[in-house]
């Protein structure tokens, strides 16, 4: 049975009221070079002479990150883009790519070898072969699923037979 789609999940007030830890603001505030959370007052917009001072709204708010975003110059604007990508990538790690040619039918291949062995022994199997633990498991799952349809599919002809 396919699983229904979650709704899209709108930001609480919470949520959208402060983001002050946040990374992306941090970056900001390294590119300002402040060491306060960012206004949208720190940083001088481009108007015209004698206009009156628009009011911004609190850096602190998720508006008032987009509206700071959107005063920062293009030299900025990239700094920041360059250090939040850094902190997400020091966050998430290096990709960890399988070191042997052809991983899906590495698994395969010792899956079938291993016939009749728990889990985990094939999926340490592949991972010594130099598979990615995460598509060992994952095409171990999907060979694994293929076998039962092969072997439901081999009962109803035989019963078909008999």
């Amino acid at each position: 049975m396919a699983r229904k789609p979650k709704p899209a999940e709108q930001p609480t007030e919470e949520a959208s009221a402060s983001v002050s830890n946040n990374e992306f603001t941090e970056a900001i505030q390294n590119v300002t070079g402040t060491t306060e959370p960012v206004s949208a007052s720190a940083i001088e917009p481009v108007a015209e002479p004698n206009a009156p001072e628009p009011e911004y709204p609190d850096a602190n708010t998720f508006q008032g990150l987009l509206h700071t975003i959107e005063l920062l110059s293009v030299t900025q604007l990239t700094e920041v883009i360059t250090r939040a990508t850094t902190l997400k990538a020091a966050l998430v790690g290096p990709r960890n790519k399988s070191s042997c040619e052809s991983p899906v039918l590495k698994v395969l291949t010792i899956a079938d070898d291993m016939k009749g062995a728990q889990r985990k022994d094939v999926i340490a199997a592949c991972v010594n072969a130099g598979v990615n633990i995460h598509t060992a498991k994952t095409q171990y799952q999907r060979w694994k699923e293929a076998q039962k349809a092969d072997a439901a599919v081999a009962a109803a002809l035989n019963k078909k037979v008999a």
